[in-house]
């Protein structure tokens, strides 16, 4: 299918739709990624070793974890829309909060209620594009929504890079109350999914079960194996990385966050090629085990490279 068509398919609701719900998912990330570029400054200031960082980081991201299952029925139950609407104010007030944190404990909290409420933005785009989207590039179109992805940490990388030298930490992430007037675009243009079943009062509500029921088992687990998988490689990569070489590679705070904004922005050439080959070429599942294996050989190349020829790629851009 040639790209004109492509776009003619989305003519009308579903293309508005689209550069919502790619906005929305970008404010999200962006604001999820203020923590990993911030985090340099945090652990100077609290004075935590690498083992606290850890714990920080991943306790905070298992409880907001288990806070967006419940986020995901409440999905199902009050509408996408509603959620998308509710996840973009609630998460952009816990990622300002971060900035009259005062003792980790609080800041712990606050980074929990940001993953969880942040992170719902992800299944509510992707269920309203995926139950919108015309059925012959449904695929496509969830897939370039995942794009918004390196787009928002590539945003949070320049106001990583502006804010931090000058002002710390704390007023970085005041720049989550940006996302807050985004719920008004949310309210006017974006309707409830067509597709998704309003509930009886006699039928049963969704429960986490349905999901491990004898026809949906198997798919559960193998879909959150690849996730967790996917997220523990990629996800913590770029989570920790502004610290590694800020710490490890002897880079300024500006420059760790540079770089790996660029290094995301870069890599949305990945993210359009496999949704069109995942789209049109090949099955979405080889797409998926060839790109896993790609990002493998590419992840050990940069590990590898000298700080020299990195610090020549900051300078070219």
């Amino acid at each position: 299918m040639r790209l004109p068509e492509v776009i003619a398919l989305t003519r009308g609701y579903p293309r508005r739709l689209w550069f919502v719900s790619f906005a929305a998912y970008g404010f999200s990330q962006m604001d999820l990624a203020l923590w990993s570029y911030a985090l340099p400054l945090i652990r100077a200031e609290f004075a935590l070793t690498r083992t606290e960082v850890g714990l920080l980081t991943g306790g905070a991201f298992a409880f907001g974890g288990l806070g967006l299952v419940w986020l995901g029925l409440l999905a199902d139950r009050h509408g996408r829309r509603t959620m998308m609407m509710f996840g973009t104010i609630v998460s952009s007030l816990f990622v300002t909060a971060h900035a009259l944190t005062s003792s980790l404990a609080s800041l712990a909290a606050v980074r929990a209620g940001s993953v969880a409420f942040g992170g719902l933005l992800y299944p509510a785009t992707g269920a309203l594009v995926a139950e919108e989207a015309p059925a012959r590039i449904r695929g496509l179109m969830t897939g370039l929504l995942q794009t918004a992805y390196p787009v928002g940490w590539f945003v949070a990388s320049l106001l990583a890079a502006l804010l931090l030298p000058s002002f710390g930490w704390r007023v970085l992430f005041l720049t989550g109350l940006v996302s807050l007037p985004f719920v008004w675009v949310i309210r006017r243009y974006i309707r409830e999914s067509s597709r998704l079943a309003v509930a009886e009062p006699t039928q049963q509500r969704a429960s986490v079960s349905e999901l491990f029921a004898p026809g949906m088992r198997r798919r559960t687990l193998t879909l959150f194996a690849a996730q967790y998988c996917f997220v523990v490689a990629y996800g913590g990569t770029f989570l920790f990385a502004p610290t590694y070489f800020h710490e490890q590679r002897g880079f300024e705070i500006a420059s760790t966050a540079t770089l790996v904004g660029l290094s995301n922005l870069i890599g949305l050439f990945g993210y359009f090629a496999a949704a069109w080959v995942g789209e049109f070429y090949l099955t979405r599942r080889t797409t998926t085990i060839i790109w896993t294996l790609l990002g493998s050989v590419f992840f050990m190349a940069f590990r590898g490279c000298p700080k020299a020829m990195l610090a020549v790629s900051l300078r070219s851009h």
